[in-house]
């Protein structure tokens, strides 16, 4: 079960902006309000999955180019 939402008014949120966002990434969510009243949500994006990194020398299993010209092709 989540934790409850915390409020945070609006001065308070601009102050510490950057930390709200790593605590929202955290899985943290916030109610921002704007003269006590609720005005907006901070909460975090769903996890996507990881960029593969990249392997030099991965393509070399396919074998060699058909037309190696094509790589300086303008």
């Amino acid at each position: 079960m989540n934790a409850p939402t915390q409020r945070i008014n609006a001065h308070a949120a601009r102050q510490g902006l950057a930390e709200l966002m790593d605590r929202a990434h955290a899985g943290e969510q916030f109610v921002l309000t704007k003269y006590g009243e609720p005005w907006a949500q901070l909460l975090p994006l769903p996890r996507q999955a990881q960029t593969p990194q990249r392997q030099p020398g991965r393509l070399r299993q396919l074998g060699p180019l058909q037309d190696p010209r094509i790589l300086f092709r303008r």
